[in-house]
């Protein structure tokens, strides 16, 4: 049942917010004559759902007899009025909060993904993965600015051919590359007809891929442009704003990952001890990420409390694991560019922090095991072995999907043993090129501190790394 604007009780109590009784239907001229004549109405009383002062919409008794409506009546249908506004209410709260807990999740997971490696080519590769999974689109890229050519080169893409991808895109063409640069988000909702997609180059891309809609949002680096961060869809698409927002989340988290990823590749080719610390206090931007991970969980357990306690503890677990691990990725920030911090750390206080500063950025569960023992390793010997732990850490984090992780370190007389043995995948030693998976570096460094290294792998069955040295006796 529907009704023009302005025509009947109902459209009147919704414009007016104000209850209507009408005790004579048949002669009052208010009255959707075409409605209640046909259902026999013959006395009504209508009254406004009012959520958060507005009117929702219009709650109404009808009477097929003539009835005279006194104010206890209206005063009921009031009452329960008001109690279906606190439901709607309600309703829309726990929607809303459902909402909220799919996109912080979505953006935790993306943290997560976007800060397992200052790389920059692992943050841009992570970034169009990612919102590919977060967003469900179909195509995602990242184009770098070139503000020398005034030109986006692509730098990292998923879903696209390589035809689209290979040549850069031109202000000088293509009018909406202003567009990108200066805006929030753009969203474009029906690709073969935007105009702004109009040019030859870009109408071939929109065509080849088969792009019905697209949202795009600039990724902002030290308050410079640094590129254009897009999603594509190949379905009719109209973006919601929830979805907008993440684009744009995922914009700046990637802006910020992406300057780490360049602090610590500046740090790779700094030379002096000098340099090398003033970028250690910089690179303690990285620890925010991991630091506003946890206030989003913050953020959304009181409310999550009130509905399943039991999630909230898990959250408030998670909570108390990303503030632990924000304080170990310091100190292994600041060990990496600190080179005589590696020895005078006691060794298995170095693999509690990188076993807890890898765990703050992954999902990997690692527990190490050491002997305490105060006795120090010689320099190089330490930061050998330190090193062998931290490659085999990041290949079960690359390449085994492993859920589990163990560092055992023990010293007997002048021997120490060092192990590493995760539950992943594994691998065919016998298939595998000797180079591969960090292998060699991990045999190098072995060799060059005099130590013995052996893997042990099968497919579907973790990999276990056995590094033994052997000194004299201390």
């Amino acid at each position: 049942m529907s009704h023009a604007v302005g025509e009947g009780i109902t459209t009147r109590v919704a414009m007016s917010g104000e209850p209507i009784a009408v005790e004579d239907a048949l002669n009052d001229p208010r009255v959707a004559h075409r409605i209640t004549d046909g259902e026999g109405i013959r006395s009504l009383l209508h009254v406004p759902i009012k959520v958060n002062g507005e009117v929702f919409g219009v709650f109404g008794v009808n009477y097929r007899e003539p009835r005279r409506l006194a104010g206890e009546e209206e005063r009921v249908l009031l009452a329960l009025a008001h109690r279906a506004a606190v439901a709607i209410e309600n309703a829309r709260l726990y929607a809303e909060s459902e909402r909220r807990l799919h996109e912080l999740e979505a953006l935790y997971r993306a943290d997560e993904t976007l800060h397992s490696s200052l790389r920059l080519n692992d943050v841009l590769r992570s970034l169009v993965e990612v919102a590919r999974d977060v967003l469900s689109a179909d195509r995602t890229s990242v184009h770098v600015w070139d503000p020398q050519s005034h030109q986006l080169v692509v730098a990292a893409a998923n879903g696209y051919s390589p035809e689209s991808i290979f040549f850069p895109l031109s202000a000088r063409e293509e009018l909406v590359i202003e567009d990108l640069i200066g805006a929030n988000v753009v969203v474009i909702e029906d690709a073969p007809n935007d105009p702004h997609l109009a040019s030859l180059r870009l109408s071939e891309i929109v065509k080849r891929e088969g792009i019905q809609s697209a949202m795009a949002a600039p990724i902002i680096v030290s308050g410079q442009a640094f590129g254009v961060f897009g999603v594509a869809f190949c379905t009719q698409h109209s973006p919601t704003l929830d979805e907008q927002r993440v684009v744009q989340a995922l914009a700046q988290r990637a802006g910020l990952a992406i300057h780490n990823a360049r602090l610590f590749e500046q740090a790779q080719q700094v030379a002096t001890a000098e340099e090398r610390q003033r970028l250690a206090r910089e690179l303690h931007d990285a620890v925010t990420q991991t630091l506003f991970s946890a206030s989003l969980i913050a953020e959304v357990v009181p409310r999550l409390w009130e509905r399943n306690p039991q999630e909230a503890r898990q959250r408030l677990e998670e909570l108390r694991r990303l503030t632990r691990g924000a304080l170990a990725e310091m100190r292994t920030l600041l060990l990496e560019l600190r080179p005589a911090a590696l020895v005078e750390t006691p060794f298995p206080q170095l693999l509690r922090q990188l076993a807890e500063a890898t765990s703050s950025r992954t999902s990997l569960r690692i527990e190490v095991r050491a002997d305490s023992d105060e006795r120090r390793l010689p320099a190089e010997v330490q930061i050998g072995l330190y090193r062998i732990a931290q490659e085999a850490l990041n290949n079960t984090v690359k390449h085994a999907a492993a859920s589990r992780a163990e560092l055992q370190f023990r010293r007997r007389g002048g021997r120490a043993n060092l192990q590493i043995e995760d539950d992943g995948r594994g691998f065919d030693e016998t298939r595998t090129p000797p180079g591969h998976l960090g292998l060699s570096i991990m045999r190098e460094r072995a060799r060059a501190i005099g130590a013995q290294l052996r893997v042990e792998s099968h497919e579907g069955s973790g990999t276990r790394i056995h590094v033994r040295w052997r000194g004299a006796l201390l």
